[in-house]
């Protein structure tokens, strides 16, 4: 603080302030020996500036003799700003001039410039400051615009396009508008099809913009399509019908205004030019009600559906008929669930089953244990799909292996044999499907083991030859009418001989022999017990 203010306030305190308050107030509670040194008319230190002196800051303080800087655009306010601590006015601050504001870097600028992006934050329409121009902007960057656009940095704002790589598919960007378009009169490439043209005016692919792009019989309507006529006689041999519909410049098979081109019993419906059974319900002469999305009389519609509610049953109203249900909301707990076919079913998949437990066979639509894609696990990890119950195998080579490397088809258990083929030595327990082994020179006959010339009923062992067959004891046993020769162990027809009289087995029989008339045959003996009997004339 320089001594004329000084000077000043001291001659204040000699009009009858009170001294302790005074000194108390301008020093700001500093030390008794400064007061008294006051008082004294000392000079003050410098440690009890009350504010800034400079006065080229926004801030700083500013008296007659304390000039705010020009150069700054700063100006002393007329206020008393400065306070010292008994609220007693003691000066002013430098504040920015008229026309300017406080930047957020601490400078006063114009109103209608920036240095940083605080500047534009309520002050001008931008959000962002273009360094370069110190102006206020939408955006310097593409990232500005916060996903709404590009930027165009010739403009400083965010619009839809600057090129043509900011526009989606087979869009263009009109530099003109800054918007994607479907063509423009130098990007026209994108105009194909049945819209081949560019219009100009509208940036819009188009059938056409004169008569001469419709062909030879066309004619370019103000919507810029081909239309087909516009009378009757333009429609002769179309195929869409022989009525020209002005309106729309098309032709079909009638006009509603004025009425013509239907058969009895129908009406034109003038959206599509063709005949339709009924536009209300009333054109349905009680047979139904009219769906006025097909302009058929059908048995009822989501609005008119007493038909169905008196049987019990809902409204498909797509297809005009009573059904059993259109959503869940139709059927019971028992099926719970609607179709597509509009049938109440248990379930569609297996998030359906989850109050009833299991999996949803979608063939039944019902829930059960298991499907072949989805229920199994644990010790029964494969599905039975002909019963759809989990079990632990279908597929030997699939389902089974180590020391079960057979899958019964029976139980559908992993066993470790079914069979003699699957046993590497011995014989397959039928009733375990469990290896046995055989003993010393026996052979693995099914669930037995048989000595050597032994038969094996099902294949193997020893041969019985003819009119023999192996009993499940593995024992060669005659046929029914046959016994074995105790000569040549042969199976013989009962009543024959032809190893001699040991071959006849009933008692009291005698073996004919090779002489007599009857040879091999047995045959009772005579009254003598002779061999009487084996010739033909008596002797």
């Amino acid at each position: 603080m320089d001594n004329s203010r000084f000077d000043r306030v001291a001659k204040a305190f000699a009009v009858g302030l009170d001294r302790r308050r005074a000194i108390k107030g301008i020093l700001g509670g500093a030390t008794a020996g400064a007061a008294i040194a006051l008082g004294k008319g000392a000079e003050v230190s410098a440690e009890v500036a009350i504010c800034s002196d400079d006065g080229s800051v926004h801030g700083g303080y500013c008296s007659d003799q304390h000039a705010c800087s020009e150069a700054a655009h700063l100006v002393c306010t007329g206020v008393s700003v400065f306070q010292d601590p008994c609220a007693n006015p003691i000066g002013n601050s430098c504040e920015c001039a008229d026309g300017y504001f406080l930047s957020g870097d601490g400078n006063c600028i114009r109103v209608d410039t920036c240095e940083v992006d605080a500047d534009c934050i309520g002050i001008a329409v931008g959000t962002v400051c273009d360094t370069a121009s110190n102006t206020c902007v939408e955006c310097v960057t593409t990232e500005d615009c916060l996903g709404q656009g590009v930027c165009a940095l010739a403009t400083g704002s965010c619009v839809e396009c600057v090129t043509t790589g900011d526009c989606l598919g087979q869009e263009v960007c009109d530099s003109g508008s800054n918007m994607c378009v479907q063509c423009t009169d130098s990007e026209f490439d994108a105009c194909t099809g049945d819209t081949p043209i560019c219009n100009s005016s509208t940036n819009s692919c188009v059938e056409c913009v004169s008569d001469d792009q419709c062909g030879p019989s066309g004619i370019c309507s103000a919507q810029n399509t081909c239309v087909e006529c516009q009378q009757n006689l333009d429609c002769l041999g179309n195929p869409a019908g022989p009525v020209c519909d002005t309106g729309s410049g098309t032709c079909g098979e009638c006009t509603s205004d004025p009425e013509q081109g239907c058969d009895s019993g129908e009406i034109c419906n003038p959206s599509d030019q063709t005949c339709v059974q009924c536009l209300t319900t009333q054109d349905c002469n009680g047979e139904g009600v009219c769906a006025t999305d097909s302009h058929t009389c059908v048995e009822c519609t989501a609005g008119e559906s007493d038909a169905c509610t008196s049987n019990g049953q809902v409204c498909d109203s797509v297809a005009g008929t009573c059904v059993e249900c259109v959503t869940s909301a139709n059927c019971g707990s028992g099926a719970p669930i609607c179709t597509s076919d509009n049938v109440c079913v248990q379930c569609e998949n297996t998030a359906d089953c989850a109050s009833i437990g299991g999996v949803c066979d979608t063939a039944s639509q019902m829930c059960v244990e298991c499907t072949s894609t989805e229920g199994c696990s644990g010790t029964r990890p494969v599905c039975d799909t002909e019963i759809n119950q989990c079990v632990e195998c279908l597929d030997s080579d699939l389902d089974c292996s180590g020391d079960t490397p057979v899958c019964s088809s029976d139980s559908h258990t992993c066993v470790q044999c079914m069979g003699d083929s699957d046993c590497t030595t011995g014989h397959c327990d039928a009733g375990t499907h469990t290896c046995l082994e055989c003993g010393t020179g026996q052979t693995a006959c099914g669930d037995m083991c048989i000595d050597p010339g032994q038969c094996c009923p099902s294949g193997g062992g020893a041969t019985c030859g003819d009119h023999a067959t192996c009993t499940s004891g593995g024992v060669c046993t005659c046929v029914s009418g046959y016994h074995r020769s105790t000569i040549s162990g042969e199976c013989v027809l009962d009543g024959t001989c032809p190893n001699g009289q040991t071959d006849c087995i009933q008692p009291g029989q005698v073996c004919c022999g090779p002489e007599t008339d009857k040879p091999g045959i047995c045959i009772g003996k005579g009254k003598d017990g002779g061999n009487r009997a084996c010739y033909n004339t008596k002797r």
